[in-house]
C-alpha cells in the first residue's frame, strides 16, 4: 500500500509542477479604464463620405458605446477641407463624395484628448469580365465565371452576387414577392484559401471557400488576369428559390476594390468572430487611426449585369 502511495504522491507533486509551468501571469490594471476616441469611416467611391465617432469601452462592461458629439472635425480630400453636412449622435456627414484615386484625411479634436487623425486613398476602380453565367434550372446550379484584369502592384478585392429570390418554403405560401439579396456562393479558387488553415492541413491542400462577400488579395496573380468559378445552388423544395426571370429582375457581379487598411480590417474582424473560446489567442484588429483607435478605409465598387446562359452543366 506504501508503494501505491508513494506513486500517487510522485504522480499528484507532478502534475502541480506541470500546471504551475503551464500558468501564465497577466499583469491586469484594473484602474487603467481611460476610454479611446474610436473613429469608424469606410467611404466609398462616389459617395458621401460619413463618420461615427463613440468612445471605446471596457471589454465587461456592458452599456452601449457612448456616442462623441462634440468634436471638432475636419475632413481633407485632395488637401482640400470639406464641407460638414451635418452632425448628429455621433455620426457625421460630409459634402464629399470621392474618386477612385482621391486621397482623404480626417482631424478630429475631442475634448480632452490629443489629436486623432486617420487617412486613406481610394482605390481605381476594379478592371474584370464576366465570361459566363450558366443556369441549370434541371440541376439547380448557377455557375459563374470571372476574370480579373490585375493591375501591377498589391491589389485587394472582395467579390459578391447579387439577384432576386423568392422567399417560400412551401407550396401553400402565398408570399412569393421577390426580393433582392446578396447571394450564397461556393469556389474552390486557391485565392481564397488560407494556407495555414486546420481545413487546408486535414483535407490535403484541397479547400473550399463559402459565402456572401470573400475578400482576397491578387499575392498569386499580381499584374496578370486570373479566372475564377463560383458555384451557387438554385434552390428548390423546402429552401429560397431563385427568380429566372433575368429581365425583370437581373443579376450581377459586384467587384469591390479595397485599400489594404480595409482588407486588412475585414480580415482580422473576421478572423475574431471565428476565434474559439478556449485555446486560442486573442485577434488584434486592425486599425490606422493616430492619437485613438478605428479605421479609415476606402473602397470602390463596380457592378457587371449578368447575362444567363440556359443550360446542363457537368
Amino acid at each position: 500500500m506504501t508503494k501505491y502511495n508513494n506513486i500517487s504522491k510522485t504522480l499528484l507533486l507532478g502534475c502541480c509542477i506541470l500546471l504551475a509551468g503551464c500558468e501564465k501571469i497577466v499583469e491586469f490594471k484594473g484602474d487603467d479604464v481611460t476610454p479611446y476616441v474610436v473613429l469608424i469611416s469606410k467611404p466609398q467611391a462616389d459617395s458621401l463620405v460619413q463618420l461615427r465617432l463613440t468612445y471605446s469601452r471596457f471589454f465587461l462592461d456592458g452599456h452601449p458605446f457612448r456616442t462623441i458629439s462634440n468634436a471638432d472635425v475636419s475632413l481633407y480630400s485632395n488637401g482640400n477641407r470639406m464641407l460638414l453636412l451635418s452632425a448628429d449622435s455621433g455620426n457625421y456627414c460630409f459634402d464629399c463624395r470621392p474618386k477612385p484615386g482621391d486621397s482623404l484625411e480626417f482631424k478630429v479634436m475631442v475634448p480632452g484628448y490629443s489629436l486623432v487623425q486617420a487617412g486613406t486613398r481610394v482605390p481605381a476602380e476594379p478592371d474584370f469580365e464576366v465570361l459566363e453565367t450558366a443556369f441549370d434550372t434541371i440541376n439547380r446550379i448557377c455557375q459563374v465565371k470571372v476574370r480579373i484584369n490585375d493591375p501591377k502592384g498589391r491589389n485587394y478585392y472582395r467579390i459578391s452576387f447579387e439577384g432576386w429570390t423568392k422567399n417560400y418554403y412551401n407550396p401553400s405560401d402565398t408570399d412569393t414577392t421577390p426580393n433582392y439579396a446578396l447571394l450564397f456562393y461556393s469556389t474552390d479558387d486557391i485565392v481564397f484559401t488560407d494556407a495555414t488553415s486546420v481545413d487546408f492541413l486535414l483535407e490535403q491542400g484541397e479547400t473550399s471557400a463559402y459565402g456572401t462577400n470573400l475578400s482576397f488579395s491578387d499575392a498569386l496573380f499580381d499584374g496578370k488576369t486570373h479566372t475564377m468559378t463560383f458555384n451557387m445552388s438554385l434552390g428548390g423544395y423546402g429552401s429560397v428559390n431563385y427568380v429566372f426571370d433575368t429581365v425583370r429582375y437581373p443579376f450581377y457581379v459586384r467587384l469591390t476594390a479595397l485599400s489594404y487598411d480595409r482588407y486588412r480590417y475585414d480580415y482580422t474582424l473576421k478572423q475574431k468572430d471565428n476565434e474559439f473560446e478556449l485555446f486560442s489567442e486573442p485577434t488584434q484588429i486592425h486599425t490606422n487611426v493616430q492619437g485613438g483607435i478605428g479605421v479609415f478605409a476606402a473602397s470602390t465598387i463596380r457592378r457587371i449585369q449578368m447575362k444567363p446562359v440556359f443550360k446542363r452543366i457537368q
